[in-house]
């Protein structure tokens, strides 16, 4: 409309129209177009600027007119191409474009780029877009968000923000991970930087907060479940791809970028965090926030009254895992291994590794809990976990050996003591077994079985079962001693003596 009036104004004044294609940067048929349509509505050089305004209205309206005209036709053809437009909307990836190219494989003529997308928002219009604006109650609200900051010192890095509502006042911190544990401990530094904790925390659907998103019943992230339960805030999911459900950490981000990263070098991550946490105390609190008028320093001091009291006790940073229950009873967490008990080979576990303990679920019950591992590649193994006729032997030492042979009597201390001169797994399970031999007979019997085999300078376990067995024991015991030396006879002495006599 301005430039219809414009190039009515400087007919008026009897300018050529070159010189008014050149200064409009209009064609001249445009400007023959406008004077042919003026004219007709009476302008001639002796009009007055509110008469010129008039004229530029009856012009515009024309040419509005005839721009309509002619798209009703291009919308006419195109209607009758509205089934296989409505298929081709529905495909993936599809732009007005490729829709326009394919209609003109079709048949479609006579019909612009233009004319197919003002068909589109007519029969197919997008839904309005707007937003809502809620006030904020002091103390009640904090919005957390990542943002990615690209390499930083070497490795990829991210910044942590969370802001409270009400008062805009500000945590920053860059981190080099966004796993469960760098989200955890974010929170509590935020915590602790305030000093106190928000009631609810609106966060994004990230792995570390939310498993699985969902706008009414989102499943969370175990580990941080936990550390709302510590600290006794309510999590607000946002929806899916709705940055603007938290809005005030949203605009916290470009901030960062703009104050705290860009034309800024800093040393190392610590470096950087010790400047963001300056700058969220001293610099960025003290300015005027548009949309509170006021500073968000002097918000908080009413706000921090308001939230709710930190824990003095500290949260036990944890994340949960699933494992299998290998054969060899055994868990395999961050390259270290814990026992569960034989029953519950080949289920699938919870397990929470904290700070200090590994504990193994089943049902959201606890099973077994050890200390954790420092390093990787150790066993932590609670020998009970392994069936009673096994843990006799893995838990077996030549030292308990012994004392329990002793208990039995002196023979049978003597015999456990030979058969574990020479240390070894077979010595061992020898021993083990035959102190095992108590609990099948008598230990009078097989205090006498040792001393008849000790006698004959045999320490086999079968034979010595067979002593029992054929009750060898209960016969009369040999009246000479056991050998003591290799070269000893077996006959007694006064034998030789007969002998000498009858010769």
């Amino acid at each position: 409309m301005s430039k219809i009036e414009e190039v009515l104004y400087l007919l008026k004044h009897k300018k050529t129209q070159r010189y008014i294609a050149d200064k409009l940067s209009i064609s001249r048929n445009t400007i023959r177009k406008y004077e042919s349509l003026a004219l007709r509505s009476g302008f001639n050089t002796d009009c007055s600027s509110e008469s010129i305004v008039s004229i530029a209205a009856d012009v515009y309206e024309n040419v509005y007119k005839d721009s309509k005209s002619r798209d009703k036709y291009a919308q006419e053809i195109l209607s009758s191409y509205h089934s296989k437009i409505v298929e081709l909307r529905s495909c993936s990836k599809m732009t007005i474009r490729q829709m326009h190219r394919l209609l003109k494989e079709q048949g479609l003529k006579s019909c612009s780029e233009k004319s197919l997308s003002r068909y589109l928002e007519y029969h197919f219009p997008k839904p309005l877009e707007y937003t809502v604006h809620i006030e904020a109650e002091p103390g009640i609200e904090a919005q957390v968000d990542y943002a990615d900051v690209g390499i930083m010192f070497g490795k990829k890095t991210y910044v942590f923000i969370m802001t409270l509502s009400y008062s805009r006042y500000r945590y920053v911190e860059f981190v080099h991970s966004q796993n469960v544990k760098s989200w955890i401990k974010s929170h509590i530094n935020a915590f602790e930087f305030f000093g106190a904790v928000p009631h609810t925390i609106v966060i994004d659907n990230l792995k570390s907060a939310v498993i699985k998103p969902n706008i009414y019943d989102p499943i969370l992230n175990r580990s941080y479940a936990e550390l709302s339960r510590h600290y006794n805030f309510v999590i607000d999911t946002a929806k899916v791809r709705k940055p603007q459900h938290k809005g005030k950490v949203e605009r916290s981000v470009e901030i960062v970028k703009q104050q705290l990263i860009s034309g800024r070098h800093h040393l190392n991550l610590a470096d950087a965090n010790l400047f963001a946490r300056r700058w969220c105390e001293e610099m960025i609190s003290d300015v005027e926030c548009s949309t509170t008028g006021n500073t968000p320093k002097e918000l908080f001091i009413q706000e921090k009254p308001l939230m709710l009291s930190l824990r003095q006790d500290n949260f036990d940073i944890c994340t949960w895992h699933k494992c299998k229950v290998r054969k060899d009873h055994h868990i395999v967490i961050q390259g270290n291994f814990y026992s569960v008990a034989t029953k519950y080979i080949g289920l699938e576990m919870d397990v929470r590794v904290g700070l200090d303990s590994v504990k193994i679920y089943l049902n959201n019950r606890m099973l077994k809990s050890h200390t954790k591992a420092t390093g990787k590649g150790i066993w932590i193994t609670d020998y009970s976990d392994y069936p009673e006729h096994i843990t006799k032997y893995t838990q077996a030492n030549i030292d308990d050996l012994q004392s329990k042979a002793d208990n039995v009597g002196e023979f049978t201390s003597n015999y456990i003591k030979e058969i574990l001169s020479s240390p070894s797994k077979i010595s061992i399970r020898k021993a083990i077994r035959v102190l095992d031999l108590v609990n099948e007979y008598d230990s009078s019997r097989v205090e006498l079985a040792c001393l008849r085999a000790c006698t004959f300078d045999n320490y086999e376990y079968k034979s010595l079962k067979n002593i029992l067995e054929k009750k060898l024991d209960m016969k009369e015991s040999p009246t000479f001693s056991p050998i003591t030396t290799i070269n000893a006879f077996i006959r007694s002495s006064f034998e030789y003596e007969e002998i000498n006599y009858a010769r």
